[in-house]
């Protein structure tokens, strides 16, 4: 079955249909404050006042102003969610309970880019030049997006300049000898024809230092301002984009993006000194052409895509000449047709199919260079599946409906994979339904009030080795042997969310309650264990809750006493968890790696020509498994144990001397914390940027 429909997929894009996804580019909306317009919602423009799941969106603003390294810090910054970074940029963000991943395709919140997948397994490596904005969808999305949309979606849209050509030039410089310069070009060259073109290169070339308030271990002292070895590295991206108007009502496009980090060095875990140290050196190149059009009351959309992510880890033992100890080599292609239809004046119906394959490759490495298979067996996943998505305004706009569906096809196969003997490759298919409902009712027409309530399923596909191949091997003694069980179902959630919304000139607010439980968790189990043999397999076994309140607000102080507008604006966002556990087979266990008090915060002053922030962020109650050198964290006893809590504040300003002119300054980390996003990985103290931008 999916051959034939996939045939028939990618035969009607290679004729005319491949077209991009209508409303995923950051285009400007008549009539429409265009940051209230929102698409990874519905795979559509819709009015963040219509959409009755919760969004949370980063602006371009704040991309730029936000102090941090890397892509992950801004984010972590700017939307309520949890946080795995190793120095470096390596990171994985959180939503809804599921703890954050950065590595793999079987993630449980989906990344994509202009509503297609990234190709870019860890946040850290997504391309950062000529992003327009990012959107967070909180709760379960496989309705819509298919698989991995556990806890949720995060979407960066890119940007599409249509007016005149612009463009700005800038170069900093700051702490620990970091370099940062970008440049972006874009706009129309004619009434048919319009570009963009970005580029971004970061590069730290000294060691960064601790901040205040570590640890001793074993003599070896942490943080108090100590240098921490092996944490140079260097970034660069690329982005490109280009659309020609070829009819009234018809666009041809395509995109482009580049991630290429050359080097980053990483220092390992704290507690291990210097015995752990690496290089990574990783990739990825991803590109998308496509055609939008419409015909009477559809706009259709289709896009073909391609990307390839590379990596490779360089191990640097204390007496040993470095060495490649493993590399891998993920690539994904896929097709995504969609109709939008307006069925009438209130109702809107969207149906559409996507169809991926994903083929990953991996080796592992002896000290000397030659090759001794692979930690992971190859594999390859290919998916199809068809949705539908309606959405219904009633009662003048007072109550929107939607209600929507899609049904997944998957085949997982091992593939016979270099100097893996013990690996008999095999593969299995299995569907999967998964439905979606909200609703938003504004008690007051055009009113500022708004309710909201959406309920949805989740799923994530098991990995390859999990449902398909054997491996047999001999360790001391003891044959071990792993099957694949091809009967294993996808880990599935459900997810629920009620709130209330107010969005009035100068305060806004939304509080929502949210419940999110997992069901068919993956777990291995032995079935059989002797001296002489052990036999083991995957079922679809225990399940997770998180339960929890997300509060979001923002407002101007000096207007809500005068009633006039000023330059002054706070705001603040804010996710607590009552619940937030997993069963294991030992009993209930707090899950990893979520906090059960996370928040963002922050004053701004911006008059249009001098702007001044100051932010921050705090979290608390993140627990995790204590893999420190003796245990360090748990006094030698292991087990799980509990992060200290930590406040980290930042400040940034900028002063445009004219139209041409700016010049800006960012501080991270301003009271030089000592803390860290996954423990015995401290991150960099206070560090401070100072740049100047030219505009055209």
């Amino acid at each position: 079955m999916i051959h034939y429909l996939r045939r028939a997929i990618v035969g009607g894009a290679s004729v005319g249909a491949i077209l991009a996804p209508v409303g995923v580019m950051a285009q400007e909306v008549p009539g429409e404050d265009n940051e209230s317009i929102i698409v990874t919602a519905a795979r559509t423009q819709q009015n963040i006042r219509d959409i009755p799941a919760s969004v949370e969106i980063v602006t371009e603003d704040d991309l730029a102003a936000s102090p941090g390294m890397l892509l992950t810090d801004v984010l972590k910054k700017n939307a309520s969610v949890d946080v795995i970074e190793y120095p470096g940029g390596q990171s994985g963000l959180g939503l809804r309970g599921f703890r954050p991943e950065f590595s793999g395709v079987n993630q449980r919140v989906l990344t994509l880019v202009n509503g297609r997948p990234s190709g870019a397994p860890s946040v850290g490596s997504v391309a950062s030049a000529g992003l327009a904005r990012v959107e967070v969808l909180k709760g379960s999305a496989s309705a819509i997006y298919g698989p991995s949309a556990m806890g949720g979606v995060i979407n960066f849209i890119t940007r599409e300049s249509r007016g005149d050509i612009s463009g700005r030039a800038m170069i900093g410089y700051g702490s620990y000898d970091t370099l940062h310069v970008e440049g972006s070009v874009g706009g129309a060259l004619s009434d048919r024809f319009d570009f963009d073109l970005a580029a971004r290169h970061y590069k730290q070339n000294d060691d960064f230092k601790l901040g205040k308030g570590g640890h001793t271990y074993d003599g070896f002292v942490q943080g108090h301002g100590v240098e921490r070895p092996n944490t140079a590295f260097e970034q660069n991206s690329f982005y490109g984009r280009m659309a020609f108007r070829f009819a009234e009502d018809w666009r041809i496009q395509g995109h482009l993006m580049v991630y290429d980090s050359p080097i980053t060095q990483t220092p390992g875990a704290e507690t291990d000194g210097v015995g752990n140290q690496g290089d990574r050196i990783e990739s990825t190149i991803s590109g998308d052409i496509g055609i939008t059009g419409k015909i009477g009351s559809h706009d259709l959309t289709a896009l073909y895509y391609r990307a390839v992510d590379e990596g490779d880890l360089i191990r640097k033992t204390p007496g040993v000449p470095p060495y490649l100890t493993s590399d891998r080599k993920t690539r994904f292609q896929g097709v995504q047709v969609q109709d939008n239809w307006a069925v009438t004046d209130g109702v809107n119906l969207i149906v559409g199919a996507d169809w991926g394959l994903i083929k990953n490759e991996s080796g592992a490495y002896n000290t000397d260079g030659s090759r001794r298979g692979a930690y992971t067996p190859n594999f390859e996943r290919e998916s199809l599946g068809i949705f539908a998505d309606a959405t219904a305004h009633l009662f003048e706009d007072r109550l929107v409906v939607n209600i929507g569906g899609r049904y997944d096809w998957i085949e997982a196969t091992v593939l016979p994979t270099p100097l893996r003997d013990d690996l008999t490759p095999g593969s299995s298919k299995f569907g999967t339904f998964n439905p979606r409902a909200g609703i938003v009712f504004h008690p007051l027409p055009n009113g500022p009030l708004r309710i909201h309530a959406s309920a949805g399923t989740g799923f994530v596909v098991p990995e390859a080795s999990d449902v398909a191949g054997l491996t047999e091997q001999i360790v001391g003694g003891q044959t071990r042997i792993s099957r694949g069980n091809p009967d294993l179902k996808p880990e599935k959630s459900e997810s629920y969310d009620i709130g209330i919304g107010y969005e009035g000139k100068h305060f806004g607010a939304d509080v929502t309650y949210f419940l999110l439980n997992v069901k068919d968790r993956i777990s291995t189990i032995i079935t059989t264990n002797t001296s002489d043999l052990r036999v083991t397999t995957y079922e679809n076994a225990f399940g997770s809750k998180s339960e929890g309140l997300e509060v979001s607000m923002r407002f101007d102080p000096i207007g809500l006493l005068t009633g006039q507008s000023s330059a002054l604006s706070a705001d603040l966002s804010f996710t607590h968890f009552f619940t937030r556990e997993e069963e294991l087979a030992t009993g209930l266990s707090t899950l990893r790696n979520v906090a059960k008090t996370r928040a963002n915060f922050g004053l701004g002053y911006d008059d249009g020509v001098r702007m001044l922030r100051i932010g921050g962020r705090y979290v608390e109650g993140v627990q995790d498994n204590d893999f420190s050198v003796a245990r360090y964290f748990t006094n030698g006893a292991g087990g799980l144990y509990e992060y200290d809590s930590f406040a980290v504040f930042d400040l940034s300003g900028s002063w445009k001397l004219n139209k041409s002119h700016m010049v800006s300054f960012k501080m991270d980390n301003i009271t030089d914390k000592y803390y860290y996003e996954k423990g015995d990985y401290p991150l960099s103290g206070r560090r401070f940027m100072a740049s100047y931008t030219f505009s055209f």
